[in-house]
């Protein structure tokens, strides 16, 4: 009974305190709001003429700009422009004035022209002033610029006006072009790819007195970001690229200040590093690499354009190479390799593949000439007892699909080792020396058609209908399983 009591006298007592902090709220509450009609300004104050007319004259020096002639503002800000960045633009529309979030101009349809063509339609372009005496428009000094949603139309000729950004003199103030694309076109005007501009920054570094070209884009649906600098001291630039999607950074380093070029680059594939020595003039580079193990070398012509190189490499992973997401698919996809004005030979020699097995010792010659593609002269090692070469070889893409369409030549040192590993049996293994074949194979759904099938230079009937049967179904993609089951249906239906 006495623990009941003290209980109810404690929870009355919670009860009041909660009670008297609710009233001691909405009495302060009833404070504030008589104190604050106390303090109303008095209309004949001077305080409050004065605050009102400084509001005024801020607003009205703020607004200042927009009762400049739009045509001497036109011309002032193209002169500006042109003389800080060697940028020629041309108005297509009005120009208009916005003084949030900080006082600036911006217009759309802009053009930017180069070397007298126009070379990119910008729809939203936007320049940031000084507040410094606005007054008066012979003293408007423009800040910051940037270009949105531009769309540049350039060839090889037109690169010089990246260049020369990383050549302007020192400023405060930063150049963007944001949300944009960047169509690259061949000689004939065609679009060989297009990369798509998420930012590209032009920034000055007072520390070191560097100007510094910042890009943060896509190509053939790879992201990349890419940071260049100018050292004028040193006259060399260096620049760094960085692709998470293909675990590729490069970095580079290159001396200007002599007629021929030098510079040197460090490439980190996949965990794989090369170094290469490279130097060039205004007609050709060449190029060198560093490394004992892989080992590369070449040389580009500019004008016409040819590149021939040799690649080495002592181990290397092939497997994930044509994959729909790959860099080469997307390269083939973009048709940039169908144009007639490229030409290339290059040869790849791999030691080991690492995620094929017993396959080894891959040379591998690429050939383009005339929009054609071709691997031809190409052979592999399977273990050390069979060749295959590849002759009359192209790739070729088609409807989203890449396709090898060559004549197979496989030349067996043992074939009993061959017929032992794929379980052929006994009664069927031959004494066979060389096989061929033509080949369709497309890369993209791995589904194989063979024709024409010449075992020890002598065709086979039987061997001809077995094929020809194949051809006929519905094939699902090869794999391990599937291709030694057709190696055993293949021998059994071969009676020589």
């Amino acid at each position: 009974m006495q623990k009941s009591k003290i209980l109810a006298k404690k929870l009355k007592r919670q009860i009041l305190l909660i009670n008297n902090s609710i009233e001691n709220y909405f009495n302060k509450i009833k404070s504030f709001k008589s104190n604050l009609k106390k303090t109303k300004f008095d209309t004949n104050s001077r305080l409050f003429y004065g605050l009102g007319a400084l509001l005024i004259l801020t607003l009205a020096y703020f607004l200042m700009p927009t009762l400049y002639d739009k045509n001497v503002l036109e011309t002032k800000i193209k002169n500006q422009i042109l003389e800080r960045y060697g940028i020629e633009i041309n108005f297509n529309d009005e120009i208009k004035y916005g003084f949030f979030p900080k006082p600036n101009f911006y217009s759309k349809n802009l053009s930017i022209i180069e070397k007298n063509k126009d070379i990119a339609k910008v729809g939203n372009f936007k320049i940031f002033i000084s507040i410094n005496r606005l007054f008066e428009m012979n003293y408007l000094l423009i800040k910051d610029v940037k270009f949105i949603k531009a769309d540049f139309n350039i060839n090889i000729n037109d690169i010089d006006f990246f260049k020369k950004l990383l050549f302007i003199n020192p400023n405060d103030y930063n150049l963007s072009i944001l949300k944009s694309s960047i169509f690259f076109n061949n000689a004939d005007d065609e679009i060989l790819f297009i990369n798509k501009v998420d930012s590209i920054e032009l920034t000055y570094d007072e520390k070191n007195l560097q100007n510094i070209l910042s890009f943060k884009n896509e190509i053939f649906n790879i992201p990349f970001k890419l940071k260049i600098r100018n050292k004028p001291i040193e006259q060399k630039f260096t620049s760094t690229f960085n692709s998470r999607k293909i675990r590729l950074n490069i970095e580079n380093e290159f001396d200007y200040k002599e007629k021929i070029k030098k510079g040197l680059i460090s490439i980190l594939l996949i965990n794989k590093d090369t170094k290469l020595n490279y130097q060039f003039t205004n007609k050709s580079l060449i190029f060198k690499s560093l490394n004992d193990k892989n080992k590369f070398d070449g040389y580009l012509d500019f004008k016409p354009f040819y590149l021939s190189a040799n690649f080495n490499f002592e181990n290397m992973t092939l497997k994930n190479l044509l994959k729909n997401d790959s860099i080469i698919v997307d390269l083939f996809k973009s048709e940039i390799l169908n144009n007639k004005n490229l030409n290339i030979n290059t040869n790849f020699k791999i030691k080991n593949i690492n995620d094929i097995n017993e396959f080894n010792q891959l040379d591998l010659n690429l050939s383009l000439s005339d929009g054609n593609i071709s691997p031809s002269d190409s052979s592999v090692m399977w273990k050390d007892d069979l060749k295959i070469e590849l002759d009359e070889s192209y790739l070729i893409y088609d409807k989203n699909d890449i396709y090898l369409v060559s004549k197979i030549i496989i030349n067996l040192k043992d074939a009993m080792d061959f017929f032992s590993f794929f379980q052929v049996p006994r009664k069927n293994r031959k004494a066979i020396k060389k096989i061929e074949f033509d080949l369709n194979y497309n890369i993209s759904n791995s589904q194989l058609n063979f024709d024409n099938i010449i075992i020890d230079d002598k065709e086979n009937s039987n061997l001809n209908n077995f094929v020809n049967n194949y051809n006929s179904f519905k094939k699902k993609n090869f794999n391990k399983v599937r291709f030694r089951n057709f190696i055993n249906n293949l021998f059994e239906s071969y009676d020589g």
